[in-house]
């Protein structure tokens, strides 16, 4: 079963705040390679789904029977379903995940339940395709690789994104990777791993670079 846990707020600190293109207002995701995405034009956030086992999950009647496969979930229901998790649970792992079900007519029903309450917000799903992102991040490239420094900017309010996002999940360190100065910049959110000197990727996207004439 793949849901969103508190770490996932993370993704709407990257979407379109505009209806101009509603597609980018809401956090992507896909069952099938079990990632949420979230971009606005600008910078785009990728993350991997939160898994439970299908029966560790407590009965939640109300809810959709199908798991869903793939949609756009609107920001605001994602901030609101992921704000009404248990605040201080420290008897069952599984009331830290929001549980996503297909509601039928393009709906998806976000579940929350702290055992006494079950939340069962069912919200429509964003019309539209989201954006084939692959291709747009560029390959992950080792320190060692780097070469020679290269020069790019980058717009303060995008950096600020980046910084919630990652205290969010619980990222302290952004490793950024520019390859030229005209190319979207690969960032990718760190954590200390247990092997000393190394470190786990918990979330990675791009952001487009600002052209500034010197």
């Amino acid at each position: 079963m793949k849901t969103l846990t508190k770490p996932h707020l993370a993704l709407t600190y990257f979407t379109a705040k505009d209806q101009t293109r509603p597609v980018l207002t809401g956090v992507h995701v896909e069952s099938d390679t079990g990632l949420a995405c979230a971009a606005d034009g600008f910078k785009l956030l990728v993350m991997p789904l939160a898994e439970l086992p299908d029966g560790d999950y407590p009965e939640t009647p109300g809810a959709g029977t199908e798991p869903i496969r793939e949609g756009i979930i609107p920001a605001a229901a994602v901030v609101d379903a992921v704000k009404s998790l248990p605040k201080h649970n420290n008897a069952l792992p599984a009331l830290d995940h929001v549980k996503l079900s297909g509601g039928g007519n393009g709906k998806v029903v976000l579940t929350t339940t702290s055992l006494d309450t079950v939340r069962d917000a069912r919200t429509p799903l964003v019309t539209g395709t989201f954006p084939t992102y692959g291709q747009l991040i560029p390959a992950h490239i080792s320190t060692k690789e780097a070469g020679r420094a290269k020069v790019t900017t980058i717009g303060l309010e995008h950096l600020e994104a980046i910084v919630k996002a990652a205290k969010a999940i619980g990222s302290d360190k952004v490793r950024l990777q520019v390859t030229d100065w005209e190319a979207p910049v690969r960032f990718e959110m760190l954590a200390s791993s247990e092997q000393r000197g190394h470190y786990e990727t918990l979330a990675y996207g791009v952001i487009m670079p600002m052209f500034i004439e010197d």
